[in-house]
């Protein structure tokens, strides 16, 4: 008993540290931020970014070699008064320092890229990407613990790449709308506990070579 209580106590003091960040573009806000670059580069391991829906795009953001948590209003945000979304542009995520990173609830428009020295688990909960690109590939790396939950792809894709591998990866309960130029899902040829589970694929029938090419590519 001792020892468990000893255990909470340590986790208790580890999330003390843990600082929240706010984000809005508004300039009239009363955020900490206004770019959600400022708030990733004052950032520490662990901390977590709230981001406030905007009219306007938050842009480009780039995390090197730090464990982040960045929550947003989601993609359908249950609000009768300004239900907005928080849109980024483009993410890319560097070094193996940004393991264990966590999104959730935004909405990227531009190609969400997770690259240089293979950042691992990393999970991506109830985000919408809109015709772009979420890029799994560099070099030979092994990319492992990944969890997509709750995402809608819209004519997005997932990209991996016949050099690397890919180990005890989740999809589960996410949303993929395709159309008739390309798969949703495909490069994942290396693959090892990789599990798709109670996903929804929608479009028109002349894109179901897109479910085809994902199990060519799995198995």
């Amino acid at each position: 008993m001792k020892k468990i209580l000893l255990i909470l106590s340590l986790v208790v003091c580890v999330n003390a540290f843990a600082t929240v960040r706010t984000v809005n573009n508004n300039p009239n806000s009363l955020a900490q931020y206004n770019t959600i670059q400022a708030a990733v580069d004052a950032a520490v391991n662990g901390d977590t970014i709230y981001i406030h829906g905007s009219n306007t795009s938050y842009g480009s953001v780039t995390v090197s070699n730090k464990r982040l948590i960045f929550i947003g209003p989601g993609w359908s945000p249950l609000r009768n008064i300004d239900p907005l979304t928080a849109s980024i542009s483009q993410m890319t995520f560097q070094s193996a320092g940004c393991d264990n990173s966590e999104i959730q609830g935004l909405v990227f428009t531009a190609i969400v890229t997770l690259g240089f020295n293979h950042p691992n688990n990393i999970r991506f909960y109830r985000n919408q990407f809109i015709n772009t690109q979420l890029t799994l590939s560099y070099g030979t790396t092994d990319y492992s613990g990944f969890v997509f939950q709750g995402n809608w792809f819209d004519k997005s894709q997932i990209i991996g790449n016949q050099n690397n591998t890919y180990t005890n990866c989740i999809f589960q309960n996410n949303i993929f709308y395709y159309n008739t130029a390309t798969a949703n899902i495909y490069g994942f040829t290396n693959s090892n506990g990789v599990l798709f589970d109670h996903n929804l694929f929608y479009g028109p029938s002349s894109g179901a070579g897109a479910v085809l090419q994902v199990i060519a590519d799995l198995y």
